[in-house]
């Protein structure tokens, strides 16, 4: 399965995460390729068979949590206007509460008839229980 996964990274956690996950994926044959959000085109959305959105959880309880800019401007300018229905799993690392920080994710898929595969959050040290929950996720569109 050709995967792309498009992230962004403040502190290096969430980078580790999308290391350990493209890693597990390919052990398992899937073609993989990684983009910072700053980089990635809607074209290597449209190229792929599975997006996986990758943030940190920015903000504080007080003033909403929610994907960092740069995940934002990429939902907002270069995820394609119509995924056709293209499967998508958003993630996120976070150091103290994520509330609804994938919520973005979620609305901006959903809006542009992306199927969205699970929503997932985890601290940011347990970054292999967030592989795992993916790997699940995946293991079943398979």
């Amino acid at each position: 399965m050709k995967i792309l996964i498009v992230y962004y990274s403040n502190s290096g956690n969430t980078k580790k995460a999308v290391e350990l996950v493209k890693e597990r994926l390919e052990t398992l044959d899937h073609n993989v390729t990684v983009k910072n959000a700053l980089t990635a085109k809607a074209e290597q959305v449209e190229e792929t068979e599975l997006l996986l959105i990758g943030t940190p959880v920015h903000g504080y309880i007080l003033f909403g949590q929610k994907p960092t800019k740069e995940v934002r401007e990429f939902l907002e300018q270069q995820l394609p206007e119509d995924l056709n229905d293209k499967p998508v799993i958003g993630f996120a690392t976070y150091l103290f509460f994520p509330a609804g920080a994938l919520n973005p994710v979620k609305r901006e898929v959903e809006s542009r008839n992306g199927k969205l595969l699970g929503l997932i959050a985890q601290r940011r040290t347990k970054k292999t229980e967030l592989v795992d929950e993916m790997m699940k996720i995946i293991e079943n569109q398979t």
